[in-house]
């Protein structure tokens, strides 16, 4: 999955609240496999976040700064193998602890940069399948009432997915 994301600076966001920037969301809607994040905990910085049924908090794969001016490029290369091993072992006769982990690896760029590898792919709970979502979803922080009148905004660019099952992912 490609994406870029630049901050407005006609529309800034307020760090001390969180958002959500785009998630992958399992089918039935009770969780999210990957979640990319800023503000709150993150600060000015762009996170990105593992499952989030991991206990006792999603484990944090990757995060860089979130500056203004040019577009933060992510690929988040997954592998859903899990999914495959667990049928697979199932018609074995094996227990279903014994699959690979499904995995999550980053590559990050800003501006017009190539993108780098960020990360080793990283075990993370890919099941559920579900849909990808893009959006400025600003979370609660607390109790704190949420002021009226907001105007805060991103720009999204250049999204789009690949196979990557042969090891390939598009760095420019």
């Amino acid at each position: 999955m490609h994406f870029s994301v630049q901050r407005d600076p006609a529309k800034p966001l307020n760090a001390t609240h969180d958002y959500q920037i785009m998630n992958l969301e399992s089918k039935d809607f009770s969780f999210h496999q990957i979640d990319v994040r800023t503000g709150a905990d993150n600060g000015n910085e762009i996170a990105v976040f593992g499952n989030s049924k991991t206990t006792p908090a999603p484990q944090k794969i990757f995060s860089a700064p979130f500056g203004e001016g040019q577009f933060e490029n992510f690929a988040l290369k997954m592998d859903f193998n899990a999914k495959y091993g667990f049928l697979y072992l199932r018609t074995q006769g094996r227990n279903l602890t014994d699959s690979i982990d499904s995995t999550v690896q980053v590559f990050h760029s800003t501006g017009q940069a190539p993108l780098q590898q960020a990360t080793e792919p990283i075990a993370n709970d890919l099941a559920g399948l579900g849909e990808y979502h893009f959006a400025l979803q600003k979370n609660a922080v607390g109790d704190a009432p949420q002021p009226t009148g907001i105007q805060e905004a991103l720009f999204f660019a250049g999204i789009f997915m690949e196979d990557s099952t042969d090891g390939t992912v598009t760095l420019q």
